[in-house]
């Protein structure tokens, strides 16, 4: 049944009233209805523009294909010098070799594009190679340019076949090309075959019955195949490229491919399955998974990767992390749906368990702070079935192709160096390639996606957020490191919230500290500010200090510290004592003071006290402040006691009622 609209007519309505939009110029055009939705550019000139563009991308994508390809033809051809292959690959007039004649058994005439002039081939036969077959060509005399006369061995021609193909399906390949007139490219992709199979079964011209009549060559993997079936048996999990490896040790010359195909009927297949593929509307839904990457900068924790990938489109956003818990988890959707500008109506998960915290059969339980963050911007979250990774396809290949086109070959310093190079190839080469899936850009799609995205609201707070107690040290243990804060803050109770950069300690609203976070483990993180004048604060807080100053009153003062220290006292009370009194009395009085103890045999600070009151020259006093503000300075009132002498003594009312007016202070 023919429509007079297209699918994406009914996402973009006015592509009905104005037309398709060109991917190239951006006009809108009315595209040919025989084309339907495969018609993207408005006419010629846009489509090699779009030709172009798409051939720059897959260049960018593909640096070094063709370099590398060139190294792997020239061991080949280095590794196989007689080959017919590697000859023609030479200058043309090397190419031009001579054979001798054979007597043409069947003739027919054949019209070959010739890469040489024909007048450069001289009389003779040259041999070409066709779908893998040797064949004679003839010039003869008379020939057109590019058209050749062809003399075939009929030995030869017996043992040319088309291929594996069935007599029924040989014949409907002819029955097409030469009654329905179609082309050979069309034939080959409704029989998925190769085209040059189709072209040598179209030369041919008729049905080949029996395949094994002409002479096979031997296969190189032949002399092998006892080593391979001794190599299974030791251990039957071997990979192909290992058993080729080995092989290479002893001789071997062929390919991967032969060896895959060999291996293929010794060992056991699994029964294949068969699964249907999942269609999604333009802003349906996105998968989401992670992919683990080891210990890379060897801080003793796993790098981790986060990709979603948008269902339609096949957006692709990638992101790496130290952390996989459930607070990086919504860290990394809030940048991805920053990425895409929106949010899908659906998001996959596979069991993760951020996601899922319970799951029998087809019930299941989401984490009720992840429901939270779905009811935040309104999207479904969705859980695949156990064991079914093919409902995320989309999502498995994402990260197989992180993992297999992004890593190779990078070196990063830290994570932010790798997240920055990661941006990049996204911008660049992820959603810039053709996908094989859809056989289109992500990044050329994705416009016609972004207007069914739900809107974006404001950040969501995904922050650690932690009740912590500070130790006697002054620190706060969190995520297996120690974080300094103030020492006044020793022994209670705090907030700590953590991002992926920074932590913060808040006591009620007010931040107490924030230190730069620490991916590494069993680290401890300072701030030497955070000890400031605990040592002035807390008594005895530097005892080496103090004693140093007791020592430093004079030759008694270390004697008598050595006789204090046989004495049952408190050392730290001492010292201070010592200290106060050598401020009130003076250091040489104290010093005085201190020999004649020694003298008498008295120890302790009370005993040096009272002989400092009773022979020293009395207290030394401070002097007075200077207060810079006059304003400050107070005038000295003599006190009034005489009303103290009228409690003891019965002096008349009138002598108490006038020391009531000059009360004393």
């Amino acid at each position: 049944m023919f429509f007079p609209f297209s699918y994406t007519s009914l996402m973009n309505p006015l592509e009905d009233v104005q037309g398709k939009r060109c991917v190239s110029c951006g006009r809108y055009f009315r595209p040919d209805r025989r084309a339907g939705d495969r018609q993207k550019c408005c006419g010629p000139e846009c489509r090699k523009k779009h030709k172009r563009l798409r051939d720059q991308l897959w260049r960018r994508r593909k640096p070094d294909y063709f370099r590398g390809r060139y190294e792997y033809v020239k061991a080949w051809r280095q590794s196989h010098p007689g080959s017919q292959k590697a000859l023609r690959c030479k200058k043309r007039r090397e190419i031009q070799v001579r054979i001798p004649t054979l007597t043409p058994i069947k003739s027919m005439r054949l019209n070959l594009r010739c890469k040489w002039p024909l007048d450069e081939i001289q009389a003779g036969v040259l041999k070409v190679t066709l779908c893998g077959e040797s064949i004679w060509v003839d010039r003869g005399e008379g020939c057109r340019l590019g058209e050749i006369q062809a003399g075939i061995d009929e030995r030869e021609w017996n043992g040319y076949s088309p291929g594996m193909l069935d007599p029924a399906t040989q014949a409907e390949i002819l029955r097409l090309f030469f009654t329905e007139k179609l082309s050979q490219r069309q034939i080959a992709s409704r029989f998925q075959v190769h085209r040059r199979t189709v072209s040598s079964l179209i030369l041919r011209r008729s049905v080949q019955l029996d395949r094994s009549s002409g002479e096979r060559r031997t296969s190189l993997l032949a002399p092998y195949h006892e080593r391979i079936e001794a190599l299974l048996r030791d251990e039957p999990s071997r990979s192909a490229v290992n058993i080729l490896q080995t092989l290479r040790q002893a001789g071997y010359l062929g390919g991967i491919t032969i060896l895959k195909d060999y291996l293929r009927t010794r060992r056991p297949q699994s029964e294949p399955k068969a699964y249907l593929s999942l269609e999604f509307l333009p802003g349906e839904a996105a998968q989401v998974d992670w992919g683990d990457f080891g210990d890379v900068f060897g801080l003793g924790r796993k790098l981790w990767c986060f990709v979603m990938v948008l269902c339609w489109s096949r957006l692709l956003y990638v992101e790496f992390t130290h952390s996989a818990n459930f607070e990086s988890f919504l860290r990394c959707h809030e940048n991805a749906f920053r990425f895409f500008g929106g949010v899908t109506r659906e998001i996959w998960y596979d069991n993760l368990a951020s996601a899922v915290t319970e799951r029998l059969q087809k019930l299941i339980r989401f984490n009720y702070r992840f429901l939270a963050y779905s009811g935040f911007y309104g999207f479904k979250p969705v859980a695949c079935n156990p064991a079914s990774g093919h409902e995320k396809g989309r999502v498995e290949d994402g990260v197989r192709y992180v993992r297999h086109n992004f890593w190779p070959g990078r070196s990063f310093s830290d994570l932010d160096d790798l997240n920055r190079q990661r941006r990049s190839w996204l911008d660049q080469f992820a959603n810039k390639r053709l996908h094989a899936s859809t056989r289109k850009i992500p990044e050329l799609l994705f416009p016609q996606e972004k207007p069914l995205l739900l809107p974006l609201r404001e950040p969501y707070d995904t922050d650690e957020k932690q009740s912590v107690r500070v130790s006697h040290q002054f620190h706060v243990h969190f995520d297996a490191n120690e974080y300094s804060v103030p020492w006044r803050l020793a022994g209670r109770i705090l907030t700590l919230r953590a991002d992926d950069r920074a932590v913060s300690v808040w006591s009620g609203t007010k931040r107490v500290t924030c230190h730069p976070r620490s991916w590494k483990k069993h680290e401890r993180i300072e701030n030497p500010k955070h000890k400031e004048g605990l040592d002035e604060i807390k008594p005895g807080a530097q005892p080496s200090r103090d004693l140093e100053a007791v020592r430093a009153l004079g030759p008694n003062a270390s004697r008598y510290l050595e006789f204090l220290g046989a004495q049952h006292r408190s050392l730290r009370t001492e010292l201070s004592r010592l200290l106060a009194l050598a401020v009130i009395y003076g250091a040489e009085a104290l010093e005085q003071t201190i020999a004649e103890a020694l003298e008498r045999g008295v120890i302790g600070s009370e005993h040096l006290e009272r002989l400092l009151q009773q022979s020293g020259p009395g207290a030394v006093h401070p002097p007075p402040l200077k207060l810079s503000d006059p304003r400050l300075t107070l005038p000295a009132t003599p006190p009034n006691l005489k009303s103290y002498d009228a409690l003891l003594f019965d002096l008349p009312p009138a002598t108490k009622n006038s020391n009531e007016e000059n009360p004393a202070p």
